[in-house]
C-alpha cells in the first residue's frame, strides 16, 4: 500500500438517481468524452446508463462547485473514475436509484452504497466472512440484522476500491477490524441505504446531499451537519 498522507479530507455527496429527466440524461451522454460513450455502449439496460451518466454529473458538479474547475471524467482500466487534467482521488457508487460521490485532493478514497434488500444473509455471511463476524451477525435481533449486514458489505467494498483490487474472498474472511491503521473508514444510513467511505489517514469527511431543481437547471447541495450550508452549481 502506498505511504499515507498526514491528513485526508474527503467531500462526498448523495443524490436520488431518478431525480434528472432523461432528456438531460441522453444530452449528458452526449457530451461524454467518446471513450466514455464507448464505455456505455456495452450496457444492456437504460438503468445502468443513467446511473453511470449521473453519477458522474454529480462527481462534475461537485467538484466544479468545491474546487472551482470544470473537469473532464474519465474510467481507468478497473472501472474507477479519475480527472483527465488534475490529481484528485475520486470514487463513485450508485445502487439502484441512489448515487454517492466522493473526492479527496491529498488521499485514496473508496466508496461504497448499497441498498437494503433481503432477509436473511446467514448463508452468506457463514460460508464467506469471518466467524467472529457471524457470530456477532447471530447475536442481533432480527430488526437490526439487515442494516448490520450491509454496514458490514458496504465498509469491505469501499476498501476493496480504496485497495484498487476489488472484493476477494480472502478481503471478505478478514474482520473489518484488522484493516490496516492508516485507513479510516465512515458509515452512512440512508432511509433505503448503507453506505462507507474508507480514506488514507481519514481525518476530516464533509457530507451533502443533493437534488436536481429541473426549474432552474442546476444541483442543490445541502450540507447534512449545517443546515445553512446551501448552494446550486
Amino acid at each position: 500500500m502506498a505511504q499515507a498522507h498526514s491528513v485526508a479530507v474527503v467531500t462526498a455527496t448523495f443524490l436520488q438517481v431518478e431525480s434528472l429527466p432523461s432528456a438531460l440524461v441522453q444530452i449528458l451522454v452526449e457530451r461524454l468524452p467518446p471513450t466514455e460513450r464507448a464505455r456505455i455502449a456495452s450496457f444492456r439496460s437504460s438503468n445502468r446508463i443513467r446511473q453511470f451518466v449521473v453519477a458522474r454529473e454529480l462527481l462534475r458538479a461537485l467538484l466544479s462547485w468545491r474546487l472551482g474547475f470544470n473537469p473532464v471524467i474519465l474510467t481507468g482500466t478497473n472501472g474507477a473514475p479519475y480527472l483527465a487534467s488534475r490529481k484528485i482521488y475520486c470514487s463513485i457508487s450508485h445502487s439502484d436509484n441512489a448515487a454517492l460521490v466522493g473526492y479527496s485532493e491529498n488521499s485514496r478514497i473508496g466508496i461504497d452504497i448499497e441498498t437494503l434488500r433481503g432477509r436473511s444473509y446467514e448463508r452468506l455471511l457463514r460460508e464467506f466472512f469471518h466467524p467472529e463476524e457471524f457470530a456477532e451477525y447471530s447475536t442481533l435481533p432480527p430488526s437490526k440484522r439487515q442494516r448490520w449486514f450491509f454496514n458490514l458489505w458496504t465498509a469491505k467494498e469501499a476498501l476493496a476500491k480504496l485497495s484498487g483490487n476489488g472484493i476477494t474472498l480472502e478481503l471478505l474472511q478478514k474482520k473489518i477490524i484488522n484493516k490496516p491503521e492508516n485507513i479510516g473508514c465512515v458509515t452512512l444510513e440512508y432511509p433505503l441505504h448503507s453506505a462507507t467511505i474508507c480514506g488514507e489517514s481519514l481525518k476530516s469527511f464533509e457530507h451533502f446531499t443533493c437534488s436536481y431543481d429541473e426549474s432552474n437547471y442546476s444541483f442543490i447541495f445541502r450540507s447534512t451537519s449545517d443546515p445553512a450550508i446551501s448552494l446550486r452549481a
